[in-house]
């Protein structure tokens, strides 16, 4: 967060922090949270200036403003040590399906959305009910205009992709908000193929104008609609589809959407589910920031025999149970929580 005026800002009191235990340090590994604020109080602060420069990994923007005396180390810029075989780089000219997705404050309300679609929680798992899903769900539109939005844009937004194909997903977070999103995909390690940043001020470094790569086609609705929306986002220009990919290109399940800007990954849909792509800020996931990437449904196995369905609950004064999807829908929510509480 920044203040008005010139930078360097004055810090307003937010922060992060992390503690960094090595296998090779002394001890059993753990580390009490009672002892966190004592560490860190005690821990040698860093000190950037001209002739030591910070450097600053994962920035969220393409640079500090030269003020701030810190280096950005970008995620286009990691390199892997640990080699990717090549048998799993989703290479070639041209990816098999290519994918649009724009993480703003849209739809309804100005709500939190991905194309304008406020992500809601089906009445029964795709993935272990998937004929009743057909029936059941207030699946999205995805040919729908969301802009102006109607209540249809409140909808479970599930985009299908066939078994063991070159996928190429074009996230980006422009439209009326300049806000980052962590972008986070369960279920695939994609590839970070390119960075696009916004153009910034060369006084303050803050945004001037979103990344002029991605074309919104609301910039030219008419009707009632947003014009500064990107509901519907797509290539500006032609733009080289040869991605360059090699078995150094970093591979992540979460990266940072530059405010403004945008990413390019790639996976190969070669694990079979329904698998949940989403912010990774929790308030806007479960405010509709979300969407179901459903891999390959030809190749999905079926649940286990017997395996409990939303509806088949029997009420029962012995048991306790009633004919609800309570069971089903507490493990698919816990485990969407626990999304954001343990590695995936």
């Amino acid at each position: 967060n920044i203040t008005e005026g010139s930078p360097p800002y004055q810090h307003l009191g937010e922060g992060t922090q992390a503690i960094l235990h090595y296998n090779t340090a002394p001890g059993d590994g753990g580390i009490l949270s009672s002892s966190y604020e004592s560490i860190y109080s005690s821990s040698l602060q860093t000190t950037c200036n001209v002739t030591s420069p910070c450097r600053v990994v994962n920035c969220p923007f393409e640079n500090f403003h030269p003020s701030y005396y810190s280096d950005c180390i970008n995620v286009g810029d990691f390199r892997l040590l640990i080699e990717t075989p090549s048998e799993e780089l989703p290479v070639g000219d041209s990816p098999d399906n290519e994918i649009f997705l724009n993480f703003n404050f849209e739809a309804h309300s100005v709500t939190s959305s991905i194309n304008g679609k406020k992500f809601v929680f089906p009445p029964v798992p795709i993935l272990t009910q998937p004929e009743d899903f057909e029936q059941q769900a207030l699946k999205c539109d995805l040919s729908a205009n969301c802009n102006p939005s109607d209540i249809h844009c409140w909808c479970t937004h599930v985009v299908e992709v066939g078994y063991n194909k070159v996928v190429q997903l074009v996230v980006s977070a422009i439209g009326t908000s300049d806000h980052q999103h962590p972008f986070h995909l369960h279920g695939h390690h994609f590839h970070v193929a390119k960075v696009g940043y916004p153009s910034y001020s060369n006084s303050t470094y803050s945004i001037l104008e979103h990344n002029s790569d991605i074309y919104c086609a609301d910039s030219t609705c008419h009707h009632s609609c947003v014009n500064t929306h990107c509901t519907q986002p797509s290539w500006a220009n032609e733009v080289d589809s040869v991605m360059t990919i090699d078995g150094k290109t970093p591979r992540k399940d979460t990266a940072i959407i530059p405010a403004g800007g945008y990413l390019v990954v790639r996976i190969i849909s070669n694990n079979p589910g329904a698998w949940l792509l989403h912010c990774h800020i929790l308030i806007h996931a479960t405010d509709g920031m979300a969407m179901i990437l459903n891999v390959a449904p030809d190749h999905q196995n079926p649940p286990p025999k017997g395996f409990p369905k939303c509806g088949n609950f029997k009420f029962s004064t012995s048991t306790g149970y009633q004919e609800s999807c309570s069971f089903v829908l507490i493990i698919t929510l816990l485990h969407f929580f626990m999304a954001f509480l343990l590695p995936i």
